[in-house]
């Protein structure tokens, strides 16, 4: 009933509790994205509600992480699902967080309860530091 009040109410919280809300937000809307092979790494979440998201973005500056907010899939765009074809109704945007410190300070500061995502967000953090020691100790042998 909460998320259904008015959008005023909810920002007001929001801003009361940053970390909560994120959290909140990025445990529903939120998913890791690791790539051992590219070795890339984001945070991302999606919504049709642009507000929302620029508030997003706006917490988490305060945290020290940068993010940026992307159209992801424009209003009419076809979409198969589970073999249907459907068209989105309205603009779908995204905010990512790409940088490696952003990551690490959304890890630290925001992280999921959702525990496979946790999970997820820590096994590749725990990866690129053990890449980072492989590359420094190659690094000092040459």
């Amino acid at each position: 009933m909460f998320l259904k009040g008015p959008k005023d109410r909810l920002f007001e919280v929001a801003r009361v509790y940053p970390r909560e809300f994120l959290r909140g937000f990025f445990d529903s809307e939120g998913t890791v994205v690791f790539n051992r092979e590219s070795r890339t790494l984001q945070v991302s979440a999606s919504n049709y509600d642009l507000e929302v998201l620029t508030l997003c973005e706006k917490l988490l500056k305060k945290l020290n992480i940068d993010s940026k907010i992307y159209l992801h899939r424009k209003k009419g765009t076809p979409v198969n699902i589970r073999g249907k074809m459907y068209q989105y109704n309205s603009d779908l945007y995204r905010i990512t967080i790409l940088r490696r410190q952003s990551v690490l300070n959304f890890y630290r500061e925001v992280g999921f309860s959702i525990q496979r995502k946790q999970h997820k967000l820590k096994e590749a953090l725990e990866f690129f530091e053990m890449f980072k020691r492989e590359r420094q100790c190659t690094d000092m042998s040459k």
